[in-house]
């Protein structure tokens, strides 16, 4: 059976239906950004089902594992005769699976409603519906409506438990009915694929659009390149990548310089790299980091983010900071060590801006990070903390951000990407993240919203605690002995 997911992913990427099918072994995915996207979605739906009084007392369909019973429990409730709401109900035609969030009777016919998590409504999500009220009209369903809802990035949470005005919702009808006369054509081309040989297809812009495909390893590997192009950067903006493509430029060290005005200015660190096969480091960093005063102070924010807010006075997405580490240089190469990391499940940031103020006091000297993520956070602090305001924009004049200079001063033929953690390893002997049981941020993030809804033991709780800290540190510590292994080249 052809499910809604497998054929929307035949519309993003042919050889990615195909792999799905026929090579699932060959996946790679991200398992706690798919833990989380579907712990949110499930939360959301949730909530759509006591937001709104009239959706009360609707029937949930169950066996989310099981299609053919979800497929009985479904044709089962609507033998009974009016059902006025249907929760996650399943329908299938011509071997397409779908599953409602939301199906609520309008008069004769039903409003289609889809939950989804972003905070606006997509192209793809046009699509994804079309696909839904098609299966449900040849099912036998009248949908007369189809509505999305999605969290309001405006709404912020008054900690009493009370939703209601979260999600908002947006009459797409018009837009999926120009689509559905498409469905059947989009249907026929999935089995093609399906029954076919593998696809040849060149990465791109595809690959992370709408959703990140599990196969990138296996089509990197596919096509033998050290460095693709369409690994570089930005490459996909302003056409550049296909440009690329139908000049038969597959390879990252094959872009002549004659094309580099083509390519956008955050992709050419990268490609300079590559394409001048020796580490350069530029006078003007040099100097920049050698001038920097002292104390030298290198921090790190981790955050984390809750799509249906938790704390007053939060909103949708809203990254908000449960941990820093800091290396503070007091001279050049007298170094001390300082963290703070609350796992309490209590907003942490009032207790955050308590803790900088221990660590910067009336302290002078910059704060050395690593991209503007540090400066933001101060930011968004000072609008939601008033009191504070004066100290925290005085955090925020002394930010010098490394990211910056380095990619305006330092090249290296083994950078892929100009983040700390491809650039570190790179530039510092030895330097490695592969020991820590915690690689990323969303890793980090992932961890803390597990802590706060799942009940842990105290042992695991400080296994994490100590894996959180082990990971602050070592970005900390990579900004220090970048700044000191650049300013002695």
């Amino acid at each position: 059976m052809l499910s809604k997911s497998r054929l929307i992913a035949g519309r993003q990427c042919e050889r990615r239906l195909w792999l799905e099918a026929h090579r699932p072994e060959e996946k790679r995915e991200d398992e706690q950004a798919l833990h989380i996207r579907f712990f949110w979605g499930n939360l959301l739906n949730e909530i759509a089902r006591t937001q709104y009084p009239e959706y009360a007392g609707g029937i949930l369909i169950g066996h989310p594992t099981d299609p053919r019973k979800a497929l009985q429990e479904t044709k089962s409730v609507f033998s009974r005769g009016d059902v006025p709401i249907l929760y996650e109900p399943a329908f299938a035609h011509q071997n397409v699976l779908v599953r409602a969030d939301i199906l609520k009777r309008n008069g004769n016919s039903f409003d289609l409603i889809e939950i989804k998590s972003s905070t606006k409504v997509k192209d793809y999500h046009h699509e994804d519906c079309a696909v839904q009220a098609w299966v449900l009209r040849q099912a036998g369903i009248p949908v007369s409506r189809v509505i999305l809802a999605h969290p309001d990035s405006e709404f912020v949470y008054q900690g009493d438990g009370n939703y209601q005005g979260l999600l908002v919702e947006e009459d797409i009808t018009e837009k999926v009915e120009r689509l559905i006369p498409e469905i059947p054509s989009w249907i026929n081309r999935a089995l093609q694929v399906l029954s076919g040989p593998e696809p040849v297809v060149f990465p791109g812009p595809r690959c992370r659009k709408p959703y990140a495909c599990p196969f990138p390893e296996y089509c990197d590997r596919s096509f033998g390149l050290k460095f693709p192009v369409w690994r570089l950067p930005y490459v996909s903006m302003k056409g550049f990548l296909d440009f690329l493509l139908r000049n038969n430029i597959l390879e990252v060290s094959r872009i002549p310089e004659e094309y580099a005005d083509r390519m956008d200015k955050r992709a050419r660190p990268v490609w300079e790299g590559v394409h001048l096969g020796c580490e350069v480091l530029k006078d003007n960093l040099r100097e920049a980091l050698r001038n920097l005063p002292y104390p030298r102070f290198y921090f790190d924010f981790e955050t984390v983010s809750f799509v249906v807010p938790v704390w007053r006075g939060t909103r949708p997405y809203q990254n908000i900071p449960f941990q820093w580490s800091c290396y503070i240089e007091r001279a050049p190469g007298v170094v001390e060590h300082r963290e703070y990391i609350d796992l309490s499940g209590v907003d942490p940031r009032s207790g955050v801006i308590n803790s900088l103020i221990r660590l910067f006091g009336n302290s002078e000297g910059p704060i050395i990070v690593y991209g503007n993520y540090e400066a933001r956070i101060f930011r968004e602090l000072a609008r939601d903390f008033p009191v504070f305001r004066d100290f925290l924009e005085g955090l925020l004049r002394r930010v010098v951000d490394l990211y910056s200079l380095i990619s305006e001063g330092y090249r290296h033929p083994e950078i892929r990407r100009l983040s700390l953690k491809n650039v570190a390893p790179a530039a510092i002997p030895d330097f490695s993240y592969e020991d820590l049981d915690i690689a990323e941020g969303s890793m980090a993030a992932h961890i803390y919203l597990k802590l706060f809804y799942e009940k842990a033991p105290a042992s695991e709780i400080e296994r994490y605690r100590q894996a959180l800290l082990s990971y602050c540190r070592r970005d900390t510590e990579a900004l220090y002995l970048l700044v000191r292994e650049l300013r002695r080249k």
